[in-house]
């Protein structure tokens, strides 16, 4: 291969890679996130807001599965979020630690970004203001469960 062939065939590698990946970035911003991303953002904060709702009626006890917050959800949240489709939608896209003792929890917090609450799809979006594990300390601080 001649140097001018050599050079074309760079060219071309390079055309090809900026290509790929404004496509990449084209699907992200234009697909993904409209899509997907603001439904895992509303999906994290229903499950924030859901379980600091399940601890404030529950004497700070941390719920056992999806069927301990049902209730919470039909009756606050229901007709805000979407009904029981976006309950199912939200069981499918977050996942709870549901052996957290939050008494734990909150003396770890400040030492680790303990994260209890995590989308399946491994993507890490909220709402400004909204991330589930956040809201979930910033409520167990105010109620000051480590004594401090």
């Amino acid at each position: 291969m001649t140097q001018f062939g050599l050079r074309k065939l760079l060219l071309l590698v390079a055309i090809v890679a900026v290509v790929l990946v404004a496509a990449c970035w084209l699907y992200g911003h234009f697909y993904w996130f409209p899509t997907e991303g603001v439904q895992n953002s509303y999906a994290n904060m229903c499950v924030g807001e859901l379980i600091t709702d399940y601890l404030r009626e529950n004497d700070n006890e941390w719920p056992t599965n999806w069927d301990d917050l049902e209730p919470i959800y039909a009756r606050r949240y229901a007709s805000t979020y979407g009904g029981a489709a976006f309950f199912a939608s939200m069981r499918d896209r977050v996942t709870v630690d549901w052996e957290t003792n939050p008494s734990e929890l909150l003396q770890r917090a400040g030492h680790d970004h303990i994260r209890v609450i995590r989308l399946k799809d491994g993507s890490d979006v909220y709402w400004q203001g909204a991330e589930p594990n956040q809201m979930v300390y910033d409520y167990l601080e105010q109620q000051n469960l480590d004594g401090r």
